[in-house]
């Protein structure tokens, strides 16, 4: 080899082997320095990863609080005697300044109830309160949105709004409609950690079907002073009263069922249901004056079809009568089934004037022989009360002795035994002005009949609007808080 050659080699190694002894620290500070920043790095990660864990669980919670208000609410609302506010808005003129709201006089919304009639059974109306319970609890949950305390957060009310839907008879106080729910839940509120959420939810409101029993005794005035009945009288069935003087406590019910709570006394605004039309009746089926004794139908009386409201088609004895004036032992017998095939068919009477039968008299429904369809209420008893043919106000006497087996709608009569025993009543349903005691020794006794509907009535009788219903929400979102 060339010394020069092999001179230079040896030269160049050593002066490599000198630069790779230089570079050796700079390097290994550098990939300290690498090292140092990834692990900063890395738990700078690990501690923003921590924090947004703890942010998540906070806004659960918080979340998990709004859904526990929207549950109280909504149990709330679907308690059978505050049904009613799930078709009225929580507040319409909310004043964000003062947090309050400004409803007043008869504007419906659940701050306002204690200015409004009782809903229990549905439209707005005339002047009673509603039941104390119902105005503490709703207005515990919503008085000027306020946060309330769970065991785990808080909740507040944000709105309740009530879209009623028009198209289908929905309004302010009835179905079908939306209720759009809106609560806030927070964790540790007005703290450094605090954590809040927001949801809506749609709750569809339809009407409850018209399966309701209908009550044995509707009065739209009380008989003396608050008293709906007075005297002797028993009631075995639920009360509706239009009066707002009117006591609906168990204690002014001695001789009822209501006292003991199988059946209930309520205040209702809801209008009493209108008359049917009156008819046009063949000669066969027309009285000046119904006295006599009778059976009905007779053998000439001629029947038509009617319709009920289930669309059920029945044979029917309409009888156009001007009054109805019994005396002596006088007696009518109704029949509205066949005592041969066991048919069943409806006599309905049309009276324009006063009802007496009062004394000794009788006007009975029964049945003999096959009854399996028979009811109670397959009598119809409509009252006009045109002032041609009644006394004023009309009036509908009754037997003492006879209890009177019908549906009687006479929304201007009153009502009251005279005479003939201590037994007289009605046994189905009295829908009239009041109930008057012509005298102090008869009982009046108002039973109910099982399983009468509103469904089950002529079609002409169109049935009060039900109760709101609540439906499963329809609709669930978060909404931003403020």
């Amino acid at each position: 080899m060339n010394p020069c050659k092999f001179f230079r080699l040896i030269i160049f190694s050593r002066r490599r082997s000198a630069d790779n002894g230089g570079f050796a620290l700079p390097m290994a500070i550098m990939v300290g320095l690498v090292l140092t920043v990834i692990g900063i790095v890395m738990m700078q990660r690990s501690m923003f990863q921590q924090n947004d864990s703890t942010s998540k669980a906070a806004t659960d919670q918080a979340q998990n609080a709004a859904e526990a208000g929207i549950t109280k609410i909504i149990n709330l609302m679907n308690t059978p005697a505050n049904r009613f506010i799930s078709a009225l808005p929580d507040c319409q003129n909310w004043d964000a300044g003062s947090n309050t709201c400004t409803d007043t006089g008869s504007t419906p919304s659940w701050h306002n109830l204690p200015n409004l009639g009782s809903w229990t059974i549905t439209t707005p109306g005339a002047a009673c309160q509603p039941p104390a319970t119902t105005t503490t609890d709703i207005t515990a949950t919503a008085s000027n949105r306020a946060w309330k305390t769970l065991p785990q957060g808080e909740f507040r009310l944000v709105s309740y709004q009530y879209t009623p839907d028009t198209a289908n008879g929905g309004a302010i106080g009835l179905g079908p409609g939306t209720g759009t729910l809106v609560v806030e839940g927070a964790i540790n509120r007005n703290a450094a950690n605090e954590a809040r959420s927001r949801i809506e939810v749609k709750i569809p409101i339809t009407r409850l079907p018209n399966d309701a029993s209908v009550s044995s005794l509707w009065v739209t005035e009380t008989a003396t002073g608050d008293e709906i009945v007075s005297g002797n009288q028993d009631v075995y069935s639920d009360i509706i009263v239009n009066d707002c003087d009117a006591s609906v406590d168990p204690a002014d019910f001695p001789n009822s069922e209501v006292a003991i709570g199988t059946y209930e006394a309520i205040y209702s605004n809801v209008p009493q249901p209108n008359l049917p039309p009156y008819p046009t009746c063949p000669a066969s089926n027309t009285f000046a004056t119904m006295s006599g004794s009778m059976t009905l139908p007779r053998s000439t009386d001629a029947s038509t079809t009617i319709t009920l409201n289930d669309g059920t088609n029945l044979p029917a004895y309409v009888y156009c009568i001007d009054k109805i004036a019994l005396g002596g032992n006088d007696t009518i017998n109704v029949r509205t089934i066949n005592p041969t095939s066991g048919e069943r068919f409806l006599v309905l009477m049309h009276v324009k004037g006063d009802i007496n039968v009062s004394g000794n008299t009788h006007l009975n429904h029964s049945c003999s022989g096959s009854c399996a369809d028979y009811k109670p209420t397959d009598l119809n008893i409509f009252g006009y009360g045109q002032s041609a043919h009644s006394s004023t106000p009309p009036q509908i006497l009754a037997s003492g002795g006879n209890n009177i087996e019908a549906f009687i709608l006479a929304p201007d009569y009153v009502y009251g035994v005279n005479g003939g025993g201590n037994d007289g009543g009605v046994t189905g349903s009295l829908i009239v002005k009041k109930v008057i005691n012509s005298s102090s020794s008869n009982q009046m006794i108002f039973s109910d009949i099982s399983g009468l509907t509103w469904e089950e009535l002529v079609s002409t009788i169109v049935a009060p609007p039900s109760a709101p219903n609540l439906n499963p929400i329809s609709g669930w979102s978060t909404k931003a808080t403020n």
